[in-house]
């Protein structure tokens, strides 16, 4: 991974998690309640859908595996395949130590490197450093066209709603109407939006 805009967030994400470790707060989540419950919403819009045991799931941004714990019990899993990536050279070595299920692997990388019935993304593109939310934006789009090309199935990503009350610094708050339209434009008409003011976020799903 050779990406300048990210080296500066993965050192922050870095410094982070060498002083929470494997926890919520290390990956800059307030709770983890607020963690799960994002986890629920990207869910939310696809888990009717799955069938078998052996659906693949590319986790876009894992940190530590959190998201691996969640579903790893699902059902329709029990013969699946997880790839997680994630900027932080830290957070894929701690998940690589720690997660020993053969189901899972996880990649430092910036992008899915495997195609997955299933995409999903929780948090990834929330901490955008100082960068112009302009830039940050075209650079989010662009990560989602790419991550797109990997799903065969349907795509389920979350961002901060700037709707909010209480913003803070080097976060990422972005436009539900207009990321709602570039999806519906770029990448599928059958796109659909879920608003969550308690978690100050909303949830796209987009399926093939």
């Amino acid at each position: 991974m050779d990406n300048p805009l990210l080296d500066l967030i993965a050192t922050g994400y870095a410094m982070q998690f060498q002083e929470k470790g494997a926890t919520h707060e290390g990956v800059l989540w307030a709770s983890e309640e607020d963690q799960k419950k994002r986890f629920q919403m990207l869910l939310a819009p696809v888990e009717r859908d799955f069938s078998g045991q052996d659906i693949s799931i590319n986790d876009l941004g894992c940190g530590y595996g959190a998201f691996f714990h969640f579903i790893k019990n699902h059902p329709a899993f029990e013969q699946g395949t997880f790839y997680g990536y994630d900027i932080c050279a830290d957070f894929i070595k701690a998940a690589q130590t720690k997660i020993h299920d053969p189901r899972a692997q996880f990649h430092h990388s910036n992008t899915a490197l495997f195609e997955a019935d299933y995409s999903f993304a929780s948090g990834t593109f929330n901490l955008i450093g100082p960068q112009p939310i302009e830039d940050w934006t075209l650079y989010v789009k662009a990560c989602l066209r790419e991550f797109f090309k990997k799903t065969k199935k349907a795509m389920c990503f979350n961002l901060l709603d700037p709707e909010t009350s209480m913003k803070e610094e080097w976060l990422f708050y972005a436009d539900p109407d207009d990321f709602l339209t570039f999806c519906q434009k770029s990448l599928s008409p059958k796109t659909t939006i879920s608003m969550n003011p308690e978690l100050k976020g909303f949830t796209i799903c987009v399926k093939r």
